[in-house]
């Protein structure tokens, strides 16, 4: 008598194989899957940052002309993230951007920050964050960051893989426009 592997591994039974004709959606929920591990993932390195202020308090400039971010090394940041400290002054933001193919992650340790993103009717759709409150970015994902308050904020990214380049966009209409595209380094 030949065993099948369903009568070795009851296990094993309960996955079908996808047909020819399912792969592309099969490949899209996995690469799906991966996104939102990679998220989750960055998001639980921000928390870990944020909880360590003697790490990133030394970086933060609140007395200069404009936003300030200043690279963070911490020992808990897997080598494949690259880590910022963000210093935001009152009623600074960024432009309307996404991040070159890296995933992205931040909280704020310190003040109020809105993220705007831009929804896929072309709306942009606002959300306010607190500290304690993770943000992730897909990497195609276009939104601005901005502190609408009257005092300072603080926040810590985690990008991953590092940044390599930044894409500007303007909108209007409820169109949005590449504008340019920033190069911050080259990947290794």
């Amino acid at each position: 008598m030949t065993r099948t592997a369903t009568a070795l591994r009851p296990d094993l039974a309960t996955a079908p194989r996808p047909s020819d004709a399912d792969l592309p959606a099969e490949a899209e929920r996995l690469a799906e899957a991966e996104r939102l591990a990679e998220a989750e993932r960055l998001g639980e390195v921000v928390r870990r940052v944020a909880a360590d202020p003697q790490a990133w308090r030394p970086l933060v400039r609140l007395d200069g002309a404009e936003r300030h971010w200043a690279r963070l090394h911490h020992p808990d940041a897997p080598a494949d993230v690259e880590l910022f400290v963000v210093s935001w002054r009152t009623f600074e933001r960024t432009d309307l951007h996404s991040h070159g193919g890296a995933t992205a992650a931040f909280t704020v340790v310190e003040g109020v920050v809105h993220e705007v993103r831009v929804d896929e009717r072309g709306r942009l759709m606002p959300r306010q964050f607190v500290p304690g409150i993770v943000a992730t970015v897909a990497p195609d994902v276009i939104h601005d960051v901005r502190n609408e308050r009257a005092v300072p904020a603080v926040t810590i990214h985690a990008y991953s893989p590092g940044l390599t380049g930044l894409r500007y966009y303007s909108w209007q209409d409820r169109q949005v426009r590449l504008e340019r595209v920033v190069r911050t380094r080259r990947r290794a």
